[in-house]
């Protein structure tokens, strides 16, 4: 009776791996397949919205969004206005990696209680 268990077990292991392995191949063949190039354009042209239907208000950078329900409802800022205007002054996004490097204390403030001042101060060119 044991046996009968085990071989049970044995074999519902062994669908269970060759499932996984033909999801996991099936996924890593996709996901190293070329990116058209017609496809990156396109990309790049058409930036994404926030409210992608004609006529709704774009969400602010700062604000943190719920896309739960219809329509989409503001759950509440991350920061104050003035910290994220620091923050889309910086231009962080456009550093180059050693000057990222060099501001770990900048992306470690936590911003919904740093002030501007600090915020700024923060920075090293």
């Amino acid at each position: 009776m044991h046996v009968r268990r085990a071989a049970g077990g044995l074999s519902a292991a062994l669908t269970m791996a060759m499932v996984l392995c033909a999801c996991g191949e099936a996924s890593s063949a996709s996901s190293n397949a070329p990116i058209p190039a017609a496809d990156v354009s396109a990309a790049a042209a058409n930036p994404v919205a926030v409210s992608p239907l004609p006529g709704t208000e774009d969400a602010s950078p700062a604000t943190q969004i719920s896309f739960l329900g219809v329509p989409a409802r503001e759950l509440r800022n991350r920061c104050s206005p003035q910290v994220a205007r620091v923050l889309l002054d910086t231009a962080w996004w456009d550093w180059p990696a050693e000057r990222i490097s060099r501001n770990r204390e900048f992306f470690a403030t936590d911003i919904t209680t740093t002030t501007p001042e600090a915020l700024a101060a923060a920075i090293v060119p």
